[in-house]
């Protein structure tokens, strides 16, 4: 009598963790490529056990890497459904990162045409500086010129009143005109 092992699990069990259907689990017992233990070893119709160390070993031997078997039809509507929904998600934040491409190139566009006006805006900001620069120089100038007349008629006005202070006799020996034309 064989001892059994300590790890038994179902063929269901089995099936599962080697990705196979029970129909292939109980094929490899029946080849003897895996030893299968009854539940009751006195009941002819007792439960299929398989040890688990076994199924192990045997799919790192002998076992090929297959891809996932389908799911029952009720897992691969789940499956679809939960597809759906990630794709609406999926599809809204897409909408949503457009329209936020949209807005930034919006903004940039913006900031590119403010770019421009600040810089017109700073081209007439120096050519009005300029500008103002200039009148100032110019009425600088004619104040300079006005002050300068100011003094010289000051000064006639000093020596005219000097000449009107003198008695008339010595008024008349000096030869002075009265009333000279400047070059003003």
């Amino acid at each position: 009598m064989k001892n059994r092992p300590d790890d038994l699990i179902t063929i269901a069990t089995g099936a599962k963790l080697a990705d196979r259907g029970k129909s292939t689990v109980r094929l490899w017992v029946r080849k003897g490529l895996i030893s299968g233990y009854k539940k009751n070893p006195k009941n002819k119709n007792s439960t299929l056990l398989v040890s688990q160390a076994e199924i192990m070993a045997h799919l790192a031997v002998n076992g090929k890497i297959n891809p996932p078997r389908p799911k029952s039809i009720d897992e691969i509507s789940v499956s679809a459904e939960q597809w759906l929904t990630e794709k609406e998600l999926l599809l809204e934040k897409i909408s949503s990162l457009e329209r936020e491409k949209e807005l930034m190139n919006q903004l940039l566009i913006q900031a590119q045409e403010n770019t421009k006006t600040h810089e017109l805006m700073n081209r007439q900001l120096i050519s009005a500086r300029e500008l103002a620069e200039s009148e100032l120089n110019r009425q600088i100038k004619a104040f300079e010129l006005a002050e300068e007349k100011n003094m010289r008629l000051s000064k006639r006005m000093d020596e005219l009143t000097v000449y009107m202070s003198m008695p008339w006799w010595k008024r008349w020996s000096l030869n002075t005109p009265l009333l000279t034309v400047s070059g003003d």
